[in-house]
């Protein structure tokens, strides 16, 4: 039993591993592409206009001003706690959990990346199921200190993943694993991170498609995902309450609202029926 569920957790953790590198650099890039997908084809003309003064606009209403606001708040929200700092990674574990003890999130990230790392590599089961718990723990300690950049790392999510790789589901057990993988995709947005919603649902129905996935999702089934969505955040929300840390900060500046709409329009034509609004 030890051994099939060291297997199961390694090919979550091989996919987590690949999801969190892609998903990383793919997300700033796909919100800063979508904003900045124009500024390619700007014409001499418009040029013109931005070197005298007028900001230029886009189809989508997007300005130059937007631009910039969303490389700043990228800038703020993702670099500044890069989980590669130089700093950091000269660190020992007993130097980060020191660090971790004082709310660090930053040296919650290195170290739960160290673990995913000796995760990869690790032989002996007993090791592997260790590691999985401490990466775990850490991860749902950024979420809760309020860390949007491992989101979709969750361990509920990792959990019903593996419960979805089980051959001996239902329709009925299926859909409702399904429903609740949606739902942390959901929390994902409530929680600000829009791009992850909408990059996270279109690779999971790519990658699991084998697995017999619906190709649509009836409204009862949206209503599900958006009931445990709100569970999931209120779960969370509170155990941040009891640490001290009070509500969730899901704001966003205006110009990645407008970059997310944009991505939104997107996400609904290509997902069709399977989509949640």
């Amino acid at each position: 039993m030890i051994k099939k569920t060291v297997i199961i957790i390694f090919f979550v953790v091989s996919t987590l591993a690949f999801w969190q590198v892609f998903f990383s650099e793919s997300k700033k890039i796909n919100v800063a592409n979508t904003i900045d997908s124009s500024a390619s084809s700007i014409s001499n003309n418009r040029i013109e206009q931005v070197q005298s003064g007028a900001d230029t606009k886009d189809a989508h209403g997007i300005t130059d001003e937007d631009r910039q606001n969303l490389v700043d708040w990228h800038e703020d929200d993702v670099t500044k706690s890069k989980i590669e700092h130089q700093d950091y990674a000269t660190y020992d574990d007993n130097m980060l959990e020191q660090l971790i003890k004082n709310g660090d999130v930053r040296a919650m990230k290195v170290l739960a990346l160290r673990y995913l790392e000796l995760l990869k590599n690790e032989q002996n089961p007993e090791n592997v199921l260790i590691y999985n718990e401490k990466h775990n723990e850490l991860v749902q300690k950024t979420i809760l200190y309020g860390d949007r950049q491992l989101l979709t790392s969750m361990p509920g999510l990792n959990r019903e993943v593996r419960k979805l790789l089980s051959p001996n589901l239902t329709d009925e057990e299926k859909l409702d694993t399904v429903t609740t993988i949606l739902a942390h995709y959901e929390f994902m947005a409530m929680r600000g991170s829009l791009a992850d919603k909408y990059d996270q649902q279109r690779m999971f129905f790519n990658v699991y498609q084998h697995l017999g996935l619906p190709t649509s999702l009836s409204e009862a089934d949206k209503n599900q995902v958006r009931m445990k969505a709100h569970k999931i955040y209120d779960e969370l929300e509170q155990k941040r309450i009891e640490l001290g840390l009070g509500a969730f900060d899901n704001s966003i500046p205006e110009s990645a609202r407008k970059a997310y709409e944009i991505q939104k329009q997107r996400y609904l034509s290509e997902m069709g029926p399977l989509a949640i609004e």
